[in-house]
Formats: C-alpha cells, sequence, structure tokens
C-alpha cells in the first residue's frame, strides 16, 4: 500500500497516488506566489534576515525558497498498515533515493532497496539467492502479523550460496502464529510472491513454521 505526502511549513496532505499529490503542490505554489502567505511570519523570514542581516530580501527571493522547501514523499505501508518505506520524490516524481540498478534474467535488481523497517519483535529473519548461481542474497523478515519486512541484498560469498529461504532466527525468537503460518504456506507454494520473486522454502524456515500442505492446496 502507498500514500503520497506533500509537506510545507507544519501541513501535510496525505493523498492515494501521485496526480492527485502533484496537485496539491501545484496550489500550493499558485497560492506562494500570489501572495497567500506573504502577510505571514514563516521560517523563511527569519532564515533569511539571520543569513543576511544587512542585505533587503526581496518577496521573490522569500517566495523562491518557500516554493524550494514544498517536500514531496511516497509512504510504503505493509498490509496491516505498518510504515515500512519512505522515498523522496523530485520535482517530476522520480524517487531520490540512491539507486545502484542491475539487470539479471531481464529483472531489474535496486541493490540499495530495503525497508526503513527491517525487524519486528517475534519475526523470522531469511536470508535465500533468488538467481541461479549468482550470489546475491536477498535479506527478509517474516512478521508475526504475516507481513514482509524487505532487509536488503547483499553479495555473498560463493560457499554461502543457497537457492533457498533459510532462516538464522532461533525458534524460541520466533512468535509463530496463524498469519505467519500462512505466509510461509503461501511462498512454499507460490500463491505469495515477494516483490515478483517466487522464495522456495527451506528446511530451517518449516521447522520453526512448520506448512500445513492439505491447507495450502486449498488456497492456492
Amino acid at each position: 500500500m502507498e500514500k503520497y505526502c506533500v509537506e510545507f511549513l507544519e501541513s501535510v496532505k496525505t493523498c492515494d497516488n501521485y496526480e492527485t499529490a502533484k496537485l496539491e503542490k501545484d496550489k500550493i505554489i499558485d497560492d506562494i506566489n500570489n501572495g497567500v502567505y506573504d502577510n505571514e511570519e514563516t521560517p523563511f523570514d527569519f532564515l533569511n534576515s539571520f543569513l543576511n542581516p544587512d542585505m533587503e530580501i526581496t518577496k521573490e527571493e522569500i517566495r523562491s525558497n518557500a516554493i524550494s522547501s514544498i517536500t514531496v514523499t511516497k509512504k510504503m505501508y505493509t498490509a496491516s498498515g505498518i510504515l515500512k518505506r519512505i522515498i523522496n520524490l523530485d520535482k517530476d516524481g522520480k524517487e531520490l533515493n540512491y539507486e545502484r540498478l542491475i539487470i539479471i534474467d531481464d529483472i531489474p535488481i535496486n541493490l540499495k532497496n530495503k525497508d526503513d523497517v527491517v525487524y519486528i519483535d517475534g519475526g523470522m529473519i531469511c536470508h535465500v539467492c533468488p538467481f541461479f548461481d549468482i550470489p546475491l542474497q536477498l535479506s527478509i523478515c517474516i512478521c508475526p502479523n504475516g507481513d514482509i519486512l524487505h532487509r536488503g541484498w547483499d553479495w555473498i560469498n560463493i560457499s554461502n550460496w543457497n537457492s533457498y529461504l533459510h532462516t538464522i532466527s532461533k525458534k524460541n525468537e520466533v512468535l509463530v502464529t496463524e498469519e505467519m503460518k500462512n505466509t510461509v504456506g503461501g511462498l512454499f507454494s507460490g500463491r505469495i510472491k515477494f516483490e515478483g520473486f517466487k522464495l522456495a522454502v527451506g528446511g530451517t524456515v518449516q521447522e520453526i513454521c512448520p506448512i500445513d500442505i492439505a491447507e495450502e492446496e486449498k488456497k492456492s
């Protein structure tokens, strides 16, 4: 789930899509240029007078600084509503976060892609190399509420390469719930994919969170 937020001064407008957010930003810019904020004391007045105490700051300069301060961000949430990532957007709606893209099997992989929240208490931390014979490891956290958090990509030693999803969590650290079982079962059958990837579930994950094969067959 995604939301787009437009922030100016102490105001935050939340929108369902980028097009609506852009309209909100354009409205704020129009208000600034039409002098709506000219008679209000804003942080820009103070900042400009502080930086240039002996210079006369024009109204146009203050308006320009105000427009530059407007930010648009994309906020990404898990299915249960946990805010997991905030992405800054430029004036055209493109991501400002630094990207390192590679192409594997015609799939673009952003090596800097990860959530801001990478662990929830009781979650199961797992690793997998989803591309055959390529030691690029994906790390995720399967949460007790069934959400999956993206912990990032990393190049590893070829001797540690494994194409099955395995966990480094201890059994007493993981809170196994029906929601977690549903997610693990869905990954196992392919009913659930993580960001487009089908992850083969390994034995260490199944030891902590057993899969009900018969139940999964009904769901898938």
